[in-house]
This record gives structure tokens, sequence and C-alpha cells, in this order.
């Protein structure tokens, strides 16, 4: 039983590490991709147009 229990901790903390790993890199290609100077510049065209 303490061996499932151990099998079940590990495998909790790499799918925490493994998500919290996915949200960062998402989080940076969202600014790679999209960076606020860009929104910026879009809000102000559609603010003055």
């Amino acid at each position: 039983m303490t061996i499932d229990q151990g099998w079940l901790r590990v495998a909790a903390w790499a799918f925490l590490s493994l998500l919290i790993v996915v949200v960062a890199v998402g989080i940076g290609l969202a600014l790679v991709f999209k960076p606020p100077e860009a929104a910026k510049k879009a809000e102000s065209r559609k603010s003055s147009g």
C-alpha cells in the first residue's frame, strides 16, 4: 500500500510540475507572439479610427 501511495504522490507531483511548465511555456509563447506593445497599438488604432 505504501508503495502505491508513493507512486501516487510521484505521479501527482509530476503532473503538477508538467502543468506548471506547460502554463509557463504558454505564457512565454503568448508574450513572444503577442507582445503588449502590439496590443497597445491595436487599441490606439481602434480608438483613433
